[in-house]
């Protein structure tokens, strides 16, 4: 059996990396917020059951590290095929390390802003988002063949779901949702969420992560955090 979470994420133990919960980060912003990881095996499951992958499909995922794709490469065979996409050269040099190492063949790497789809390898029975979305940019629906399905997690009112989307004509229709976390998307469709620290010390952080606002007074936030707590 071929490893595959071990490969791609070496500096975790492999007892670790593959618990069914454990999210291996791999990069963080200068504000301490997560922008790359390797998802939870039950995640990866979980959104692996929304898209219903068969045999001979052609695939995309947008956000790439590496097992998932090669997950989705097991499952759509010899004759289908995959598309990994990222905007982080990093990212994508990864994967095509990992998936190399693991003898995929049938997987193409790509480092590209994802909101324009990957239309030269298009159209896809199967899209499957693996980072978190504050819209669906219409490239996916156009690259998306009509009864194809679109798994993607949106952000709405401060929680992300994983939302099932299948096309029908020239729109999509959800039939099924499921509560989860993923790093935020980059680049053009980006709606990064921002961290606003107003305690640190001694190992102690009390923050707020923010998206979708003005950026906040951290420091009048914090005068209040601990107005409320002498009080």
């Amino acid at each position: 059996m071929t490893d595959r979470t071990g490969l791609a994420t070496p500096e975790v133990e492999s007892a670790k990396a593959y618990d069914a919960e454990f999210a291996a980060v791999t990069k963080t912003d200068a504000t301490g917020v997560d922008i790359s990881s390797v998802s939870a095996p039950r995640v990866q499951a979980m959104q692996i059951e929304q898209a219903r992958i068969e045999p001979g499909m052609a695939v995309l995922e947008v956000g790439s590290g590496g097992p998932n794709a090669a997950y989705l490469s097991e499952m759509v065979g010899k004759a289908g095929r995959v598309v990994t996409m990222d905007i982080d050269s990093e990212v994508t040099d990864r994967a095509t390390t990992f998936l190399t190492a693991a003898g995929y063949q049938n997987v193409t790497v790509l480092t590209a802003d994802a909101e324009e789809g990957a239309p030269d390898h298009g159209p896809f029975d199967r899209i499957v988002v693996t980072v978190q979305a504050a819209d669906i940019p219409p490239a996916w629906m156009q690259q998306l063949k009509v009864g194809g399905r679109l798994v993607v997690p949106l952000r709405m009112r401060g929680l992300t779901r994983t939302v099932a989307f299948v096309r029908e004509g020239d729109h999509l229709v959800s039939d099924g949702f499921e509560l989860c976390g993923f790093v935020p998307m980059q680049g053009a469709g980006e709606n990064r969420v921002r961290l606003a620290v107003l305690h640190d010390t001694e190992g102690e952080e009390i923050g707020l992560r923010i998206d979708g606002h003005p950026e906040p007074d951290a420091k009048a936030l914090s005068e209040a955090l601990f107005t409320s707590w002498a009080a």
